[in-house]
């Protein structure tokens, strides 16, 4: 979903770029529509469908970061993705999110990691070979 956003948030910002140049005046709304498009509202969704998540599974629960990938375990479920499976981290205020390869993902908060456990996950991750983005 994130790709045809950008995509379509490129091709618009193209179609504006070559219609400015043309017309020789800008379209200050195209930019920002195309702008909004490939980085406002992929990262609008995320953070909502992160917040949706919480609401609907905000029990305590506890993480897991091991060489096989990370695992949420609370008294409600337990899941989780190995590294192969994962696609992505995505950081947003607050939180990560790990993106799996089909349609799933894992929001896990960050405002209670310990100082070098964020880096410690980001660096396991890359070393199974997900990226942050």
């Amino acid at each position: 979903m994130f790709w045809l956003l950008r995509g379509l948030g490129i091709l618009l910002l193209v179609v504006v770029l070559i219609d400015s140049v043309a017309s020789r005046s800008i379209d200050a709304a195209g930019f920002a529509g195309g702008f909004l498009a490939v980085f406002g509202v992929p990262w609008l969704l995320a953070k909502r469908a992160s917040d949706r998540c919480w609401r609907l599974l905000g029990t305590p629960g506890t993480y897991t970061v091991s060489d096989w990938g990370i695992q949420r375990s609370s008294a409600l479920a337990q899941h989780g993705y190995a590294w192969s499976a994962l696609r992505h981290i995505h950081e947003i205020p607050g939180q990560m999110i790990f993106t799996s390869r089909s349609a799933g993902f894992l929001p896990m908060p960050t405002a209670a990691l310990l100082p070098g456990e964020r880096e410690h996950i980001l660096a396991t991750a890359a070393r199974n070979g997900v990226g942050l983005r």
